[in-house]
């Protein structure tokens, strides 16, 4: 009996075991990945990818991140790693490959793994519209292991993203399941530069600021060029003075760096001159700048350039009397490409006063020719005297200015005038409008004296206003105000006339005179009596 129940006994157990080791199945089969997977990219540009956020966990997210554009045609190479028969696994982060577009080694932690192109050797992003594109590119049916992914070069970027390893399928974030359509999202960073200039309409010989922003990528000290390049207008001269600038504003604080020029400092200043097209150009040195410059560089989310010109004659000699410009970046990244990034276009202009002189009467400029006008900035400039005037290099001196006293009078004369058209004087080079500090555009007056009348003319009584107006300020009219000014051959007091109007004006000065005399003649009489 005893011998019964010990085999009884026995039964149970393994009963036990079995049952037990039936319930443990499913779990053992749960925590092995599948034998295939997917890899989904989600490519996309950004502006600084320090605001990226954090890592994706292999899943896929609702919101990129703020400033993030999804970018189509960028091509990926998947290769299969081959772990060693001891176990060991690439270390994150620490990757070293021999061939950076065809890499057949990886070497991590100091091991070397086997790479192979994978069954899917190669995937680019696509979907969406030129306008809103969806940068996705997915590999399936992909066998289960380890790859390592590096992003092909491309004009779009600045630099490829760094090549990674993703596990296919991949352990989920609470490390109790697998993830068999993987999702990565490898960002990239783009250059930016803005160009921005200070006034929209100037004075012939006026001083001119422009300031240059470039964003930094966040792996600037890998770089090994990083040059701003700005193609000057000849119609302006760069000024080197206290205004040229470098200054770096930081990605995570109102922290400012500013950099000094110099061939052993921050960056090269190569000034604009006949035998370089007028070029200015700033070349960073970062092989040779100092350890912390280059850190403070890298530290920076954008540099701002500024720098003034001086606006010459030349400006007249422009298409629409203006002055278009662009600068650029030009770099050459960690991968040895050389790159560069063009600017929006700036522009500015000066204006002109056209005066259209005919005879009130007839409406004929052949009579009139040989008026000659001078112009003032305010009506009170205009009656004082306080004329607009030019200096020796036909710069635009205004009343109050320091060099006003020496400064050349400014004298135009109507000529051309013919029986078909009206003499015409221009005064060019003149600032036709600001903005003010709400913004608002301030539309430009200037009053208008003639100080010289056609022969057998009378002068203006008056000086004449004119104002710019949106509608001269179009390229369509050139930036000018065309403004009509009539001469008359007439006299105010008195009108001229035969001799009989003079004789009748003298007759009645004779009369007034004898009324004059009677009125005295009878009050001494009075006074006498």
């Amino acid at each position: 009996m005893s011998k019964n129940k010990t085999l009884r006994a026995i039964l149970a157990l393994f009963a036990a075991v079995l049952i037990a080791c039936t319930a443990l199945v499913p779990a053992f089969a749960a925590a092995l990945p599948d034998s295939t997977g997917s890899l989904t990219i989600h490519k996309y540009l950004m502006g600084d990818v320090s605001k990226a956020g954090d890592p994706n966990d292999g899943t896929t997210i609702t919101k990129l991140p703020d400033g993030a554009t999804p970018l189509n045609g960028i091509t990926f190479k998947l290769y299969k790693i081959t772990l060693p028969s001891s176990g060991e696994s690439p270390v994150d982060g620490d990757y070293a490959w021999d061939n950076y577009t065809n890499p057949t080694k990886l070497t991590s932690g100091g091991i070397d793994f086997t790479l192979t192109p994978a069954a899917t050797p190669s995937i680019t992003t696509t979907g969406g519209t030129d306008e809103a594109p969806l940068g996705v590119a997915t590999a399936s049916n992909l066998p289960q292991g380890l790859y390592f992914v590096v992003e092909q070069p491309n004009a779009a970027v600045v630099s490829p993203a760094a090549p990674f390893v993703v596990a296919v399928p991949m352990t989920n974030a609470d490390g109790d399941g697998w993830i068999k359509d993987v999702h990565v999202y490898p960002k990239n960073e783009d250059v930016t530069i803005v160009k921005e200039v200070k006034d929209p309409s100037v004075d012939i010989g006026q001083t001119q600021e422009y300031t240059i922003t470039v964003s930094v990528p966040t792996d600037i000290a890998a770089f090994k060029k990083f040059n701003i390049v700005d193609v000057l207008d000849p119609a302006q001269s760069f000024l080197n003075n206290a205004a040229f600038k470098v200054i770096g504003t930081a990605r995570d604080s109102a922290q400012t760096y500013e950099f000094t020029a110099g061939t052993s400092e921050d960056y090269t200043v190569t000034l604009p001159s006949d035998g370089n097209s007028n070029t200015l150009t700033v070349a960073f040195n970062l092989s040779t700048m100092s350890e912390q410059n280059l850190a403070n560089l890298a530290k920076c989310k954008e540099l701002a350039i500024t720098f003034q010109v001086t606006v010459k004659e030349g400006i007249l000699d422009n298409v629409d009397n203006t002055i278009k410009n662009t600068a650029k970046v030009e770099f050459t990244n960690r991968f040895s490409e050389d790159k560069e990034r063009e600017s929006n276009e700036t522009k500015y202009h000066t204006g002109s006063v056209e005066i259209n002189k005919v005879d009130a009467n007839t409406a004929k400029g052949d009579s009139v020719n040989g008026a000659q006008f001078q112009i003032a900035a305010s009506y009170e400039d205009a009656v004082a005297g306080r004329f607009i005037k030019r200096d020796d290099d036909n710069g635009i001196v205004r009343s109050g200015a320091a060099n006003y006293s020496t400064a050349n009078d400014w004298i135009e004369t109507a000529t051309g005038g013919t029986e078909d058209k009206p003499a015409k004087a221009v005064f060019a080079g003149l600032e036709t409008y600001q903005i003010d500090s709400s913004d608002a555009t301030v539309y430009n007056s200037y009053w208008l004296v003639e100080v010289q009348a056609p022969d057998g003319y009378n002068l203006l009584a008056a000086p004449v206003q004119v104002t710019f107006t949106a509608n001269d300020l179009t390229d369509a009219k050139a930036y000018t105000l065309d403004v009509t000014i009539q001469n008359t051959t007439d006299f105010t007091l008195p009108k001229t006339g035969g001799m009989g109007t003079i004789l009748f004006t003298a007759g009645g000065i004779a009369l007034v005179g004898a009324a004059i005399v009677i009125f005295f003649v009878g009050m001494k009489k009075k006074k006498n009596k």
